[in-house]
């Protein structure tokens, strides 16, 4: 009977009366799809990484200069403390900016000056103007740009948006707009060598916004494919996204996390100034009873 029984818990355990799979046939489908679009992306990887090679070889070993020497300009342009709240923000802004500068793919355009800007302007809304202007002008002084030319592009891009339809977008990226920013949104289905940038993309979620459009995972994927951006899939769960459909996603979370972020440094302020002003009241009083024990024994 003890044999009989084991026998059956044997066969219960085997691999037909049994599976100790841990995905359903669905998700190795799915396995298998991304499994297959990684060897073709991987492919199409080794094709361009040969092309790259060959154009950018040359500055192997080239002096690049680092990050830490573009946050070290600033700070010394700034030559003050950062508010707690806005010390990722600038760090942002100085790190990704300079890794853009200084890759041999980069090409300077409005609507990359465009992103840096509104990122610039999103995140710093709540400083005073003059401690927004000066800390702009060290940003850019730090990566080494003419902080003037950013915002005369910036706000050509925005003049260029406004009043125009995402068919008017679209119109311009097919090469019918002759404008800067016509020119710039049309050379990108022909220019192989494009090198897409977070400040690139914030650049695009400012033109959706100027001309009605929500940024949001929908639209961002539409404005995408018209593009004419690569997607990539991923590992884990096999979906496919391109570099502006994920950067519209963290847009979105960097608006929520900077408003609250902004409530947080409100109230500091709010409760900073309220204890200065209780000094300052309990001061004067002082003085005030001091005034008048010197008034009353003379």
């Amino acid at each position: 009977v003890a044999a009989s029984s084991i026998h059956q818990v044997a066969d219960a355990f085997s691999s037909s009366g049994f599976s100790l799979s841990l995905r359903s046939p669905q998700s190795s489908s799915v396995s298998k799809a991304a499994a297959v679009s990684r060897t073709q992306g991987t492919r199409c990887l080794n094709v361009r990484m040969g092309s790259l090679a060959e154009k950018y070889g040359h500055l192997r070993g080239a002096d690049i200069e680092p990050c830490g020497a573009a946050v070290e300009r600033f700070y010394k342009l700034f030559a003050r403390p950062i508010p707690f709240v806005f010390r990722a923000p600038t760090n942002e802004i100085l790190y990704l900016s300079h890794l853009d500068l200084v890759n041999a793919m980069f090409r300077y355009d409005v609507i990359w000056a465009a992103g840096l800007y509104s990122t610039f302007d999103l995140f710093f809304s709540a400083l005073d103007e003059d401690l927004r202007a000066n800390l702009f002008q060290a940003l850019m002084g730090g990566l080494k740009l003419d902080q003037s030319k950013i915002k005369s592009d910036a706000d050509a891009v925005l003049q260029w948006a406004q009043g125009k339809t995402e068919a008017d977008v679209v119109s311009a990226i097919k090469g019918e707009d002759s404008s800067p920013v016509g020119q710039v949104l049309a050379s990108l289905g022909k220019n192989e060598d494009f090198l897409y940038t977070r400040n690139f993309g914030a650049g695009l979620i400012k033109i959706m916004q100027v001309v009605g459009v929500e940024p949001n995972a929908e639209n961002a994927k539409r404005w995408a494919e018209v593009l004419g951006f690569t997607s990539n899939t991923s590992a884990l769960s096999g979906l496919s996204a391109s570099k502006f459909e994920t950067d519209v996603g963290l847009f979105l979370s960097s608006v929520d996390k900077m408003q609250q972020a902004m409530q947080l440094f409100a109230e500091v302020e709010a409760r900073e100034k309220k204890k200065i002003a209780e000094k300052l009241a309990e001061k004067a009083a002082r003085a005030a009873e001091e005034a008048a024990k010197e008034s009353a024994s003379s």
